[in-house]
């Protein structure tokens, strides 16, 4: 299980680096519109970090703080354009690896959580299609 915790904590980071990312778009929009769709985005990411530091204690881990390698932060000359399609991919990212954990080792007790996170993501990549304009 330690190396499920070691994914679970990667997942985290990745998590949190998405957070970043929407708030900087939150900061860089203007419409009111838009700023509602990222505010729908944002509004669930501490419990789904909870949720996880709570698996990964569950299953014996310690959820650490760790940078996400994946991905980057937005260069402050970013558009608000450029920062939302960032943020659409990476919601994309995490659902893979999230995928792997539950068909790699199942989780009994945990996949469940980690299927509402996964739809969390799947729900996310719509609200931001649509603060794209992008509609899926």
């Amino acid at each position: 299980m330690a190396e499920v915790a070691v994914r679970l904590n990667e997942i985290l980071a990745d998590e949190r680096a998405c957070r970043n990312t929407l708030q900087l778009a939150e900061v860089r929009c203007r419409d009111p519109g838009q700023k509602e769709l990222i505010r729908r985005v944002l509004a669930a990411y501490d419990q789904i970090c909870t949720e996880l530091e709570n698996i990964v204690r569950a299953i014996g881990g310690v959820p650490v703080p760790t940078q996400a390698a994946q991905f980057s932060p937005q260069p402050p000359e970013a558009s608000l354009t450029d920062t939302l399609k960032t943020a659409e991919s990476n919601q994309r990212d995490i659902i893979a690896p999230i995928d792997a954990v539950l068909e790699e080792h199942g989780l009994p007790g945990y996949g469940e959580p980690l299927l509402a996170i996964r739809q969390f993501h799947t729900d996310n990549i719509r609200w931001l299609a649509e603060a794209l304009g992008t509609r899926q």
